[in-house]
């Protein structure tokens, strides 16, 4: 009995706990929504003033529009099977392109004469070799040749007719896309 009171005596008395308060996150949740929207409405009203501040004030006419950069986009990307060559093996060329216009009304007269156009060009990129357009002198050429064809090919009789002769109506021609295979 001895040795039970001594293991009594050396023992701490253990207390019945209450039950832990499980730690809830729930406040932190809040406070990270509400920062989260918080962060939210300023970044739209910052947006909001800065895209404001760029508008024109009221009292002020858009500026009008030039007839320059005029651009016609309406050719599609085509294949055509390129000359064939002993140095080269690329037989397929996929081009496409936009021209730069003089004016506004030249876009409806090609829209007019899109499929004899492309027909036009599709027969000037199927006679060149991969060699003379692969490097970007042979694609500057050759877009100086397809803007002269196409030129030539927009003139109406009632241009060769006057005193001023033709004017080139396209005055830029830009390769969109360009790959052999």
């Amino acid at each position: 009995m001895a040795e039970d009171n001594a293991k009594d005596e050396g023992a701490v008395e253990k207390k019945p706990q209450a039950p832990e308060k499980k730690n809830s996150n729930m406040g932190i949740i809040i406070g990270l929504v509400v920062v989260i929207l918080l962060l939210g409405g300023g970044g739209f009203y910052f947006f909001t003033t800065m895209n404001a501040a760029d508008a024109l004030p009221e009292d002020e006419e858009e500026p009008e529009i030039t007839e320059t950069n005029i651009y016609f986009s309406g050719f599609e990307t085509n294949i055509v099977n390129l000359a064939e060559s002993e140095e080269s093996d690329y037989l397929y060329l996929k081009y496409g392109f936009d021209v730069e216009l003089i004016k506004e009304s030249v876009g409806s007269e090609i829209s007019v004469r899109l499929p004899r156009l492309t027909s036009l060009i599709a027969g000037v990129m199927s006679n060149r070799e991969w060699l003379e357009i692969a490097t970007a002198q042979g694609r500057d050429r050759l877009a100086r040749e397809l803007m002269s064809e196409l030129n030539d090919a927009l003139v109406t009789p009632e241009e060769e007719e006057s005193e001023e002769g033709p004017v080139d109506k396209i005055i830029g021609l830009y390769f969109t896309t360009f790959v052999a295979q």
